[in-house]
């Protein structure tokens, strides 16, 4: 799966201004997802109106948006993980298996 650009690096509805964006993308990520998830519950803005995040007044579109990249980014991770892990369990089964097969063969036939 493709890697899915961040709202930091793709066009926004929410900031034209390439300048004002980057500035709301530092401040997000130096706020961390956590944090930024508790401005947005604390806040009783609109899509469109503003939040206070890391100085910054965004709009609360943008920082939920830039959050919920977040949030598919890090299970893409887990999922990624859990593929590898899963994968170095299934290769030593496998080659035991053939091991024995072969074993098996090599004394009966």
């Amino acid at each position: 799966m493709a890697k899915e650009l961040s709202p930091c690096e793709r066009y926004s509805n929410w900031v034209q201004d390439e300048g004002k964006k980057k500035r709301w993308c530092v401040a997000l990520k130096a706020t961390g997802p956590e944090q930024v998830q508790i401005i947005l519950q604390q806040s009783r803005a609109g899509s469109a109106g503003d939040v206070v995040v890391g100085g910054e007044f965004m709009t609360r579109g943008f920082a939920e948006e830039w959050l919920a990249w977040h949030h598919n980014q890090r299970r893409e991770e887990e999922r990624s993980y859990r593929r590898k892990r899963l994968l170095w369990i299934i290769i030593p089964v496998v080659l035991a298996v053939l091991g024995a097969v072969f074993n098996w063969a090599w004394h009966n036939l």
